[in-house]
């Protein structure tokens, strides 16, 4: 099945203060897979595709598909939470740059 990582993400924006977490399978070279454990969504989902561009390195896809709990919840952190998911994008390629190096 994989390796397995439960993770979680602390949202403060504007005094409204959230937290969700997420169980990530990684399929080693191909994919990681996010699905929620616990938080403010009916529904939470992501998927990591990895795809090989031989030496020079591979094309990272991100999917994330997500549902507030509440209507309230998504009038005040739906605008801000694109901008978190492009912020996991960015972390997650300076980490890998950090790691294997920014050739």
């Amino acid at each position: 099945m994989g390796n397995q990582l439960v993770a979680s993400l602390h949202i403060d924006y504007l005094r409204i203060r959230q937290h969700f977490t997420t169980r990530n399978v990684n399929v080693d070279g191909e994919t990681i897979s996010m699905e929620l454990v616990e938080g403010p969504f009916e529904h939470l989902q992501g998927r990591w595709h990895f795809h090989p561009l031989g030496e020079i390195g591979c094309k990272i896809e991100f999917r994330l598909t997500y549902r507030f709990s509440s209507h309230l919840l998504e009038k005040l952190i739906g605008p801000v939470f694109g901008h978190i998911s492009g912020s996991l994008v960015d972390a997650f390629i300076k980490e890998a740059d950090r790691i294997y190096g920014d050739d």
